[in-house]
């Protein structure tokens, strides 16, 4: 964090827990982790019915918020922005919906495949419309083909053991890592720096 000095580390994540038997009751556990102190900052125990959000916490001026694909909401990011924190989350190839200067929807896969294997890409990009529009910033790195394939295999045991139907865009997109964030000084290799601390928080996604 010498990168970002006097700023607090949040990790975000969401876990559902079952209670023994095979009808036990599900529970879904929303958690933040304040990584430089160590310790639990805000928790909460709902239904499992209860969906992911960053609305659940609050959050102080000067905390950078890491999260993963499931708090991709402008609503969220909209709320962690009013609180005067910075966000970092890995997003989705349709939500939340990102727009060029132009106002023009971003085909993010069209900007991701000219780069090279384990090159970084960095684009401003646009959240919002009218009055709400804000600038953000989409921060991609394209994995290598051996990481990659690696990547698209799990997909595929998911979706089996789920008896889903992969569309062949999720398996392209699942070769890279692409980020949107609040922060718009730090560079991109910062950013991705600080995404892959949230191994800690126990996530792989």
């Amino acid at each position: 964090m010498q990168a970002f000095p006097g700023r607090c580390l949040q990790l975000v994540d969401g876990s559902v827990v079952c209670e023994p038997g095979g009808k036990g009751a599900k529970w879904r556990v929303h958690f933040a982790l304040d990584l430089l102190r160590g310790r639990c900052r805000q928790v909460e125990v709902t239904t499992h019915r209860e969906a992911e959000s960053l609305t659940r916490f609050s959050w102080n001026a000067g905390d950078i918020v890491i999260a993963d694909r499931n708090f991709a909401k402008a609503r969220d990011i909209g709320h962690v922005r009013q609180c005067g924190a910075d966000v970092i989350v890995r997003a989705k190839l349709r939500e939340p919906v990102l727009r060029d200067a132009d106002s023009e929807r971003i085909d993010i896969l069209s900007r991701l495949r000219p780069l090279p294997q384990q090159g970084v890409g960095d684009w401003r990009v646009w959240l919002g419309e009218g009055e709400q529009r804000m600038p953000r910033r989409l921060i991609a790195w394209k994995m290598a083909d051996k990481e990659a394939n690696k990547a698209r295999e799990r997909l595929r045991k998911t979706a089996l053991k789920k008896q889903r139907q992969l569309r062949p865009e999720t398996l392209e997109a699942a070769g890279y890592v692409f980020l949107l964030t609040t922060l718009m000084e730090a560079t991109a290799s910062q950013i991705l720096a600080l995404y892959r601390m949230r191994w800690q928080i126990g996530v792989s996604s």
